[in-house]
């Protein structure tokens, strides 16, 4: 992939950083490190003193229950699972998730997310190009994240469903 190469061979490079600009796009080197202004010496209390909550992709519905809780103080009934039984309340409901729909959702884009599959050369040039934003990702999603929820979930004396259930009565729990 000529886009790919590109950006590898630009790492600690500035004559090729700059001709990738012919590219017209973001730069990929440690973007998001960059974008958050990440500073792996500084580590976990760097990031939690300049965001409020850290989300995870991967637990999008958890990660919106977070906000609407820590930004409001209020609990809606389809994000708290407390009283639901272990098994319920961690199974996956494909019909209550946020399912991909490659048809409307790839934006005419062949190539798309997970159903591309990469070489492992391929994955080695990326791991390089975002070296410090899987540090970030690392110190986010397995640090941070579960931090953020067991803090909220202590603080409201709730367990946050992984997936927000759906087809409830209207009523609410207030904090």
């Amino acid at each position: 992939d000529e886009w790919l190469r590109a950006w590898y061979e630009a790492q600690n490079n500035s004559t090729k950083l700059k001709q990738n600009n012919v590219f017209s796009c973001y730069n990929p080197l440690d973007f998001q490190s960059k974008t958050t202004a990440f500073n792996p010496e500084l580590g976990k209390n760097d990031i939690r003193r300049k965001w409020d909550i850290i989300g995870d992709n991967s637990q999008m519905d958890k990660t919106m229950c977070m906000i609407l809780i820590k930004y409001t103080g209020w609990v809606p009934e389809r994000c708290d699972c407390t009283n639901l039984p272990d098994k319920r309340r961690q199974r996956r409901h494909l019909a209550n998730a946020l399912v991909y729909d490659p048809n409307k959702d790839a934006h005419g884009v062949t190539n798309h997310g997970s159903t591309y599959q990469i070489t492992p050369e391929q994955r080695n040039m990326i791991s390089e190009m975002r070296s410090v934003d899987l540090q970030l990702y690392n110190l986010l999603v397995n640090e941070i994240f579960e931090e953020q929820v067991q803090e909220i979930e202590q603080e409201h004396n709730i367990t946050l469903c992984n997936k927000i259930r759906m087809n409830l009565t209207a009523s609410s729990k207030r904090a």
